[in-house]
């Protein structure tokens, strides 16, 4: 089969037609379009939305250079940090060197022997020889003086608490030499047991009155006196503790406690206010 177009089937006109959509509803020529302005609008705002699209894409690769900035230094630090812990420990290392660096500054610091020095040295010590006689020389003289002071004290006190004819008592660092009723050589074991205890508490008083007037000594200022031994008999115990009473009147910083069995004989001697007494089952304290 075989056919023909005819050229004349077909009438060729000219038409107005938008060349963008194609809409041949064309305005007139030389009148304006009602849909120029919302599309000048629509172009701006556009523009509006492009350059801040743009402007946060910008943001968006400072943060990202950032970001990886932070990364690279976080990641070096950790490669230094696993450096430094893989390292094997030098404190045993570092402790023996120091003890070497120790070790030289000592020996240099260390002044060498100098023969020249030896007349300095024995004149140094002749200074010190001289300083321990000088010395022993006054530790001996003010020994001397404070035994010499105790002992009068004790034959003061002796004969205030009741020791007959005493004619002289020397107390030295080892021994108590007694003078008394003209015999000779008498030291503390010779003396009557009423006289031994005594003596014993006269001795006590002498040294505390003379550390007291010297300055010397650290006393508490307390003297006690527990359970007389049975050569005490009641009446001479109680002058004892008379007589004791009258011998520290001049010394009122020291107080004397004094355990006995009750005995009527120490009423007359001892005020009652002065005295703490237990009956049968009681208890002092």
């Amino acid at each position: 089969m075989t056919g023909s177009i005819d050229a004349g089937r077909f009438k060729a006109e000219a038409v107005e037609t938008c060349g963008l959509c194609g809409n041949i509803d064309l305005p007139p020529v030389g009148e304006p379009d009602d849909r120029l302005p919302a599309l000048d609008e629509a172009a701006a705002d556009a523009i509006k939305q492009l350059a801040l699209r743009d402007s946060e894409y910008m943001a968006a690769v400072r943060r990202s250079d950032q970001t990886k900035t932070a990364l690279n230094n976080l990641m070096k630090a950790t490669e230094d940090l696993h450096k430094e812990l893989s390292a094997p420990d030098r404190s045993v290392e570092l402790a023996r060197d120091i003890a070497v660096v120790e070790a030289l500054i000592k020996e240099h610091s260390a002044e060498p022997e100098d023969p020249r020095d030896e007349a300095a040295y024995q004149k140094l010590l002749a200074i010190l020889k001289l300083a321990t006689v000088v010395s022993k020389t006054l530790m001996d003289e003010t020994q001397a003086s404070t035994l010499q002071q105790v002992s009068d004290a004790l034959l003061t006190n002796s004969e205030q608490l009741g020791v007959q004819n005493l004619e002289g008592m020397k107390l030295s660092i080892n021994r108590l030499d007694v003078k008394q009723g003209g015999a000779e050589k008498m030291t503390f074991k010779d003396l009557a047991p009423g006289e031994n205890l005594r003596v014993r508490v006269a001795a006590a008083l002498a040294v505390l009155d003379v550390a007291r007037r010297s300055g010397v000594g650290r006393h508490p200022g307390l003297l006690v006196l527990d359970s007389p031994g049975a050569q005490e008999m009641a009446a001479e115990f109680a002058d004892l503790i008379g007589s004791i009473g009258k011998a520290v009147e001049d010394q009122p910083e020291l107080q004397v406690i004094i355990g006995a069995v009750d005995r009527t004989e120490f009423d007359t001697v001892v005020p009652a206010n002065r005295r703490k007494q237990a009956f049968k089952e009681d208890k002092l304290f």
